[in-house]
């Protein structure tokens, strides 16, 4: 992603117990809008989190994410969850697939 590019932000709210949300960050642009496409599909299939044991704070039995990365950071790099990261967009795609969410072919 070129370093001045544009985001745009979406959250997803997740209420369990407490409730939660997640700020999350995609380029605006073609591929970025279509990534929060296929983001959104997942999520309307409940693909997007499940109950298990919490990555970055250790907390047993709560909700976490299911295994389609998200960035949470606008910097940072990959180990951040953040940019620059250009293997993002084809890694989050093939989460998808292996979910059974598909970009759309348009020929």
């Amino acid at each position: 992603m070129p370093e001045r590019q544009a985001l745009f932000w979406y959250t997803i709210y997740i209420y369990c117990g407490i409730g939660t949300a997640r700020n999350t960050y995609l380029p605006d642009n073609a591929e970025g809008r279509e990534i929060l496409r296929l983001l959104k599909v997942a999520f309307d299939r409940r693909l997007t989190f499940t109950v298990g044991t919490s990555v970055t704070t250790g907390a047993t039995n709560t909700v976490v994410w299911n295994g389609i990365h998200h960035k949470t950071n606008v910097a940072g790099g990959p180990t951040q969850y953040g940019y620059p990261d250009p293997t993002y967009f084809n890694r989050v795609k093939e989460e998808l697939a292996a979910k059974g969410v598909f970009e759309e072919k348009t020929h």
